[in-house]
């Protein structure tokens, strides 16, 4: 009997609109080898991989995975008895930061309790830490990989995680996941929880979580069997509380169904620091946002009203932003 895989792409989106750091080391999910720590300087062995860009980080976990989001508050290092901020050798004001994190835990609930975590596609190149919480000797040739896979997640079900540079609609890059169903598989088997959330509700057939910075949006483009491009309506569905899975309309199980790969993470700002006051979609799905920024680059685009920022203390952003991520203006 011929033996064909039945692809269950299940991807999410992210809208954080905040500025943040760029990504540090090669972009991918970097092997934690013994440098990742957690708030209080010890060694965090409970995440495998982990995934940085600005203003998330993706931790994959042995039995789960989480977000961790993040914004930046930056305030100018003053002298003692002193208002004046000092300045570095560049002549540039020091500054003080704080970060202002949250962080969302998903569990998967019945799965198998060892699943094996597969990382494939390794950078050339390599990072050595000397960091704080790691030995004298350091941390050795720390390779980020493209994708990760668990393997046998759930019988017959594998989770495999893609980080990409130039994903679809994702200017900076992001991070997808995908769930691969294989034959004799049961697609119902997959549920999870989510740990960590101000609010979760399910709304139009989207997830959102509530978090310290906004919205996060969790969502499953359109789905269809491969060899015949035929639609199929994969949605979400609420088990119970922050507890979730998924409604599989019958299909050829012999065929490949696919839930159509195309996330989207945008983070709107630059290098200095963004204030939204306010969030609102118009008719067909844009986001309307309004605020301030103190970012001399990454904020307006040609043509705006304003495109250098004015110095000073802040100046006033108004944006739009498409519904799959696109800045228009």
């Amino acid at each position: 009997m011929k033996r064909t895989n039945i692809l269950l792409l299940l991807v999410f989106a992210i809208t954080i609109i905040k500025a943040g750091n760029p990504a540090l080391g090669t972009f991918g999910f970097t092997q934690n080898k013994g440098q990742v720590i957690d708030q209080n300087n010890q060694l965090n062995p409970e995440v495998k991989y982990l995934f940085h860009s600005g203003g998330l980080n993706v931790q994959l976990r042995s039995h789960g995975f989480s977000y961790d989001t993040y914004t930046i508050e930056r305030t100018p290092t003053a002298k003692n008895g002193s208002d004046d901020a000092p300045h570095n050798d560049m002549g540039h004001p020091m500054e003080d930061l704080t970060y202002h994190g949250h962080r969302i835990d998903i569990d998967f609930i019945g799965a198998n309790t060892a699943p094996k975590l597969v990382a494939e596609q390794p950078s050339k190149e390599y990072i050595n830490y000397y960091t704080t919480g790691t030995p004298e000797e350091g941390v050795l040739n720390v390779r980020t990989y493209q994708k990760v896979t668990y393997i046998n997640l759930y019988d017959g079900i594998d989770l495999e995680f893609v980080a990409s540079a130039s994903l679809p609609n994702m200017d900076k890059g992001g991070v997808k996941y995908n769930f691969i169903v294989h034959p004799g598989a049961d697609a119902s088997q997959i549920k999870w929880t989510y740990n960590g959330a101000f609010n979760t509700a399910l709304q139009d057939g989207k997830i959102i979580l509530t978090i310290q910075q906004g919205d996060l949006e969790e969502h499953i483009p359109t789905s269809f069997v491969n060899e015949t491009s035929k639609q199929l309506n994969v949605s979400y569905v609420s088990l119970s509380e922050n507890t979730f899975g998924f409604s599989v309309p019958s299909y050829d199980k012999h065929t490949t169904l696919i839930i159509d790969p195309v996330p989207w993470a945008t983070y709107y700002g630059g290098s200095g620091d963004e204030n939204i006051n306010r969030i609102i979609r118009d008719s067909v799905g844009n986001l309307i946002i309004t605020g301030y920024s103190a970012s001399s680059s990454n904020v307006a685009t040609t043509g705006a009203f304003q495109t250098t920022y004015g110095g000073g203390t802040t100046d006033m952003i108004l944006a739009k932003v498409t519904s799959s991520g696109g800045l228009l203006w």
